[in-house]
This record gives C-alpha cells, sequence and structure tokens, in this order.
C-alpha cells in the first residue's frame, strides 16, 4: 500500500487495486499521526467493554479488563487471537502432495466483522458450511410476509457472486422450498434484532423487519472466507476439514462459512451518512455506490444535500424551473431508481432541501415564487420564510421529495440563515410587527414550527441542522437573544455540526434529541477529514465542535437516550474522493457505533476492516463506470482587477489554506493578511472562524475580527480610505460593521455574498452596496 496522507490530519494511505468507482482505493489499515487533537481529546485511554466472552479480549490473548463507555465494567480472558493476518503458504507438503508439516499458531480464526456484532459465538460441533460451486438456493420464509423478502434475494444473488469471484452463483430457490441459505421474517423477535445462525444443514438468516433481515445478511457476506484462508493456521479439532492440528487445504479450492451463531441488534437507530449533491455532481452510479458503502458497514441512511446556492439538483414537477436552470440535476426515473436500489438494500435515502438559507440556486430560479419582492431580481440566498405562502411552496417541494424518498424522516437543512441580513429587509419587518415577535430570529424559530407541524401531519419526524439556541438566550460566540417563540421537543431531531449554537449537553437537558455528526470528528469538507484512529477513539456521546475552535462535548450518562444516532458528512467533494474519504473513515464509525461496548482494540480493528476493504471493492466492481460530469454553463467574462493602493500587491485564487475562507488574497510584504484586497475591499466569504485578520498601509489602519459567524469591522483615527468594500459573510446570528464616529472615510459600504473566491466572483449573494451606519458614501 502507497501509504501517502490526505486531508487535514490523516495518514490514510491510497493506492489499493483499480476499481471502478475509485481508482485511488484509501484503506483504513493504517494512518499517520492520530489527528490534531488526538493528545488533547477527552476519549483517550481505556473504555468500553461489555464484560463477558468476547468484550474484554485483547489482541495477544491475556486477561483484559476495561471500563465501558457508559460507566460499567467487564472483564474477562481473550482466548482468542487474531489470525486473519498472518501469512499463507504455512503448508509443507512431499512430493506426492500430502501434508507432512505446518505453522502452528494457538489459536482458531474468527470472522473479520465490521461492524463487530452484539454477540457472536461459534457453534459446536465447529465446522464449516460449504457453499456449492451450483446449486446454492437463498428461499424466503415466515409466513404471509415472507415475499417481503424476494427483492433481498436478488441482491445476496449478485453479492455472493462477487464476494466469490463469480465461483458461487446462487439462485432463488422454489416457492415453498427451504434454500441452503433461508431468509426469514420472524415477527416474534423485537425490531432491529436479528439472528444468524449456521452449521452443517445451512444458514438461516432471520429478523422481525426488512432492515433487519438485511443487516444480518451483511454479517453472512462479512463471514463467506475461502477454504485456502487460513492455510498454515491450526483449526478446530473435529471440523473434518483437514487432518488434526493442521489447516492445510487439500483438493480445490471451497467457499464456505464457519459454523455460528450471531444475535445482533444496533445501539441507535439513525446510522448514516450524508454526501453534497448541490456543490458537485455526484452521478447515480457513484450514489449507488455510497448505498452499498452503507450496506455493507449496516448504515441504514443515505442523506443526499440535493440543494444549496451552486445547484438544485431535485427534479420538482410543481416547480420544473428551479431544477432546469440549474448548473445540473437528476431526472425523476434517476431519483427513484436509486430509492429502489436502497430500499433493496435496506437503506432509506434522506432527499435534503436546504432551507431557510442555502438556498441560492432556487431563488434566483424563481424570485417570484419563493424570493423577497423588495430585492426584485437580485435576491439573497435566503428564501422568504417569513411569507406563508412561500412555507406553502416549500411544503409542496418537500411532499415531492417525499414521494419519490418514502421514509420516516424529513430533513430541511435549516442551517446558517444570515438572520442580520434579515432584519433589514422590508418583509422581515412588517411580518415581525404584524406576529408581535422581536426579531427575524422569532420568525426563523416560528419556521421551525411550521415545518415540525408539516412533518408531524405527514407522518415524518423533522430532522434540521443546529441554528436555534435555548429559548432563554445564551452568550459567547454563537449569541442568541431570548425568545417567545417556542421549538417543542417531540419530532424533532437537531443535528450539531459545529456544536456551539447550542451546547449539546443543554440540548439533551432541555429534552431534545440529537442525531451526533459533530465536525470533529465525522466531518469531511473537501476531501479531508480526521483519522480513522482519532474516530476510533471517540464514542457516540462525544461532540467535537469544528476543528478551529476545537472543544469536547460529552454528553453525561443520565442523557444518553437524547443521542438517537450518528451521521457522518461529506461536503463539497467530488465523487471518486467522497468515496475514498468515506471508505477510510466509516467503518470506524461504524463499529465504534453500532456496538459502541464491544471492547474491540483499533489494531484488531484494522485486521477487520482489511477484509472488509476487499470485498467492498468486490461488490463495487458489480457497478457500470460513471459518466462524465455534465457541462458546467458557460463563466461570466472575468472582472479585471482594480489597481491595488500603494505598498499592496493582490493575489487571485483559493486562499482557504489559512482561516477557511474563499477569495483572492492580500499580500503586503510577502505576507497574507486578508482574503481579498482590490483597491481596499475586503472579502470575507461564509466560513470565517475565530481568526483576526489586519492589515496598515500609511495613515490607515482597519482591523477584522471575524469570530463564530459574526463579522465587525473597527475604525481608528487618522484613517483616509479611499474606498472600502466589505463583503458580508453567510453567518446566522452576525452583525453588521459599524464605522465608529471617529473615523473619516469617505466610501466604506458593505454587501453580502454566499460565496466569494477569485477576482470579483460572488454566488448567490445580494451584491448591491449599502453604506454602513456613521459612514459617508
Amino acid at each position: 500500500f502507497s501509504m501517502t496522507g490526505i486531508g487535514w490530519h490523516s495518514g490514510v494511505g491510497c493506492g489499493m487495486a483499480v476499481w471502478v468507482l475509485c481508482s485511488c482505493f484509501c484503506v483504513a489499515l493504517s494512518s499517520g499521526a492520530s489527528g490534531q487533537f488526538g493528545g488533547a481529546s477527552p476519549f483517550l485511554g481505556p473504555r468500553s467493554g461489555r464484560g463477558g466472552e468476547w468484550s474484554s479480549r485483547n489482541d495477544n490473548g491475556g486477561t483484559g479488563s476495561h471500563t465501558s463507555a457508559r460507566g460499567g465494567a467487564g472483564s474477562g480472558t481473550g482466548a482468542r487471537t487474531r489470525t486473519l493476518d498472518a501469512p499463507r503458504g504455512g503448508c509443507v507438503a512431499d512430493t506426492n502432495g500430502h501434508v507432512t508439516s505446518s505453522t502452528t499458531f494457538a489459536a482458531t480464526p474468527e470472522p473479520a466483522f465490521v461492524p463487530w456484532p452484539l454477540t457472536f459465538a461459534v457453534a459446536y460441533p465447529a465446522g464449516y458450511f460449504d457453499l456449492p460451486t451450483q446449486g446454492t438456493t437463498i428461499s424466503v420464509n415466515g409466513g404471509p410476509n415472507a415475499s417481503m423478502l424476494s427483492p433481498l434475494v436478488a441482491v445476496l444473488v449478485d453479492e455472493i457472486t462477487a464476494a466469490t469471484d463469480g465461483e458461487v452463483v446462487p439462485k432463488a430457490a422454489p416457492p415453498g422450498t427451504t434454500g441452503q441459505i433461508s431468509l426469514v421474517i420472524d415477527a416474534s423477535m423485537p425490531p432491529t434484532t436479528s439472528v444468524l445462525q449456521i452449521s452443517a444443514t445451512g444458514v438461516v438468516v432471520s429478523g422481525s423487519t426488512y432492515t433487519a433481515v438485511a443487516a444480518a445478511s451483511v454479517t453472512l457476506l462479512q463471514a463467506i472466507e475461502k477454504s485456502t484462508d487460513h492455510d498454515g493456521l491450526v483449526s478446530p479439532v473435529g471440523t473434518g476439514d483437514n487432518p488434526p492440528n493442521t489447516n492445510c487445504t487439500s483438493g480445490p479450492t471451497r467457499n464456505r462459512v464457519p459454523h455460528m451463531v450471531v444475535q445482533d441488534q444496533p445501539q441507535f437507530d439513525i446510522r448514516g451518512v450524508m454526501v453534497d449533491a448541490a456543490r458537485e455532481y455526484l452521478p447515480l452510479t457513484s450514489l449507488k455506490g455510497y448505498v452499498i458503502l452503507c450496506r455493507l458497514y449496516k448504515l441504514n441512511h443515505l442523506h443526499i444535500h440535493l440543494t444549496d446556492d451552486q445547484a438544485f439538483s431535485f427534479p420538482s414537477t410543481a416547480y420544473p424551473e428551479a431544477a432546469a436552470k440549474s448548473q445540473w440535476s437528476y431526472t425523476l426515473a434517476e431519483m427513484k431508481e436509486l430509492a429502489q436500489f436502497a430500499s433493496d438494500r435496506g437503506v432509506e435515502i434522506i432527499g435534503e432541501i436546504d432551507v431557510p438559507g442555502h438556498s441560492g440556486a432556487l431563488t434566483s430560479a424563481l424570485p417570484g415564487v419563493f424570493g423577497w419582492p423588495s430585492k426584485g431580481s437580485n435576491q439573497p440566498d435566503i428564501i422568504n420564510f417569513v411569507n406563508d405562502s412561500v412555507v406553502a411552496a416549500i411544503q409542496t417541494l418537500y411532499d415531492e421529495v417525499s414521494e419519490v424518498f418514502p421514509g420516516s424522516y424529513m430533513n430541511i437543512g435549516g442551517d446558517e440563515v444570515n438572520l442580520g441580513y434579515v432584519d433589514g429587509l422590508p418583509e422581515a419587518q412588517a411580518a415581525i410587527k404584524a406576529l408581535g415577535l422581536k426579531s427575524s430570529y422569532d420568525l426563523y424559530r416560528r419556521f421551525i414550527v411550521q415545518m415540525q407541524t408539516f412533518a408531524t401531519k405527514r407522518g415524518r419526524k423533522l430532522v434540521v441542522w443546529e441554528g436555534f439556541g435555548p429559548i432563554q438566550g445564551q452568550t459567547g460566540r454563537a449569541a442568541k437573544a431570548n425568545s417567545t417563540v417556542v421549538i417543542p421537543t417531540d419530532n424533532i431531531i437537531i443535528t450539531p455540526f459545529d456544536a456551539f449554537y447550542y451546547p449539546p449537553p443543554e440540548l439533551a437537558a432541555d429534552g431534545y434529541k440529537i442525531l451526533n455528526s459533530a465536525w470533529t470528528p465525522l466531518y469531511i469538507a473537501s476531501g479531508g477529514g480526521q483519522s480513522p484512529e482519532l474516530i476510533y477513539r471517540w464514542n457516540p456521546w462525544i461532540i467535537g465542535e469544528v476543528h478551529d475552535h476545537l472543544s469536547w462535548w460529552e454528553i453525561p450518562p443520565e442523557h444518553h437516550d437524547a443521542i438517537v444516532g450518528v451521521k457522518m458528512s461529506v461536503w463539497q467533494t467530488d465523487p471518486h474522493t467522497t468515496l475514498c474519504a468515506l471508505a477510510s473513515r466509516l467503518p470506524a464509525m461504524s463499529d465504534r457505533s453500532w456496538n459502541p461496548q464491544a471492547g474491540r482494540s483499533y489494531a484488531d480493528y484494522q485486521v477487520r476492516v482489511n477484509a472488509t476493504t476487499y470485498l467492498l471493492g468486490k461488490l463495487l466492481a458489480t457497478l457500470p463506470p460513471p459518466p462524465p460530469p455534465p457541462t458546467p454553463p458557460p463563466s461570466p467574462a472575468p472582472v479585471p482587477p482594480l489597481a491595488p493602493a500603494a505598498g499592496f500587491t493582490v493575489g487571485f485564487g483559493d486562499c482557504r489554506d489559512r482561516n477557511g475562507g474563499y477569495g483572492s488574497r492580500l499580500e503586503r510584504n510577502g505576507a497574507v493578511d486578508l482574503l481579498t484586497c482590490q483597491n481596499f475591499c475586503l472579502h470575507l466569504g461564509d466560513r470565517c472562524d475565530a481568526y483576526d485578520f489586519g492589515f496598515s498601509s500609511p495613515n490607515s489602519t482597519v482591523g477584522i475580527w471575524c469570530g463564530a459567524w459574526g463579522t465587525s469591522l473597527t475604525s481608528n483615527d487618522n484613517q483616509t480610505f479611499e474606498t472600502i468594500e466589505f463583503v458580508y459573510g453567510n453567518g446566522g446570528g452576525s452583525t453588521l460593521p459599524v464605522c465608529k464616529a471617529a473615523a473619516t472615510p469617505k466610501n466604506i459600504c458593505y454587501h453580502r455574498s454566499n460565496i466569494s473566491c477569485g477576482a470579483g466572483g460572488f454566488g448567490g449573494g445580494d451584491n448591491t452596496p449599502t453604506c454602513l451606519t456613521g459612514c459617508t458614501c
């Protein structure tokens, strides 16, 4: 493997086999440093341990004891050492082909399961069930509901064929018969539970629901091995597979599964991944690849961020102009095909249309439907959520999404709404007065409640990104005023990402349910993210803030039930890199969240994920290659740069390297201090976090402080600016810059921009300059 670092902190390597969707497949076999925050994390050190035979083992077969994440203790003897990584070819044969000796290991191999199941036991008598090269059949059983499993039979046929390199090609058993592999619906079992039983007579996969049986079928798939996989290892006595105390294969290689019983159940109802189809075109084939990834690691949700300022990719029939005017979009047939593909594999698609913010593609395409009348054709990236007719139009869109992606959840986004900008709009001020509210923040909370009520009527649970704070208000970097608009705690799930809008322990204590999608360690942006090792040291009750101002929040044990699931999110990343980044990190999240008290080590995980990554490559190879990305619309003519002020040079390009912002860069004496300076134009984009910026020139000083989604511009005496244009970033809760009375600038203005990148390039924002308070323009 080529160990080449990728991302922010990871040393994960790329360079495995060339597979259809990932020519540089990233695997989680080893890593470099554990990450920037690895040494300071609060969850390093002993953890987990359910107690009993399987939970407290260590890699050397000794006795281990660990304190569990929930405060309990487990202890036990680790009687089984890892052997799957041992070299093959340990058998020695004479000239007649008879085995004469073998390398000896005092251990029995165990399957490379990821995630590790709730309980696993070798069935006695120990041995293997061979999957016949010809004649392996898969049946559905369990009474009148058994027929619902027919799609899963077709999936398993393809997967077992791929996993065995085409050596075993199963087929569906005739109706009314029992195959070598039997899928069973057992309504008497508790929800989400499943049992996999493998014996000399065959394989039985049972569960109370389709998704439970689908999850257990993955356990079966991961257990498939070849009879040569453990050559050179001692096999269990009495398997009948080899002479006693040897494990040297003679005769043809066979595909088989060990005798075992696996009783399983996930810790959390929601286990998912989010991909960004609004900032990067993700073709249907790639989306199917992410579904396969979800299935292999027993994730039940694929959340697709369908809309943002860059694109509206959902094929609405009620408002077709939105997709028609987008840089790219899917067809209705593609979305329905994806939904069926995922459903067959036990994965639910969550389609997100992000509102009220991050809606530039929608407001620019249909300003008369979703926009603000006072802004005409120059719309911001925020829908007119204070207007009930606009809210009704959004609900129509969500009815369409629900029809294409049936399920239990409705994700409306709801994050990073520039409420300071909304406060200045006449429509907002009229609504505040008419409704007896105090601010646009109250209007925003009202909108969340409207969508919450709508989701309840549609039989769905509302999911939102974090964006509102405690009703009593709070101070600090995510300061919020108090509000009279109560957001009920029932039928809503909050997804912290930056994790400071509403401190997660307070969120849990106030009765809200939480989907843990914390930036640290579960975010991947532009292909970069935390190392698999750091993810493996994490647990689902730990929530880390955005990396620039990292704080760790831990949900106390009395509120552990507030966490309903986990989600890894990938933003603005091309389809190939999305797959690579997820394939190296998602298994670690799955292993730590499916059964958090399993007590497995990271070294043990690396061995297991080696095998599942190899299997993943085989499954992905069943998909056709993705088509080329669509041709983007022609770009507008570039705006020539203005002449820089004396002593300054302007560098154009991406300057996210220092502060996570967007735009061109200002340089003075070779130092990059600001994102952009074009004749003193300061462009701050929508990703500005906790940095101080400043520059100086003769007779003038300006300091730009950019905090947690808030900005302010201060001016001192003796300032003689020719022109300053402040591009006000997209940040909920930000405050507008204000000129101090002592300043004597001539033209200081600001305008909002959703994203500023390069010379004069603004996307989805309001480009009308507005003079700052206290200034002359």
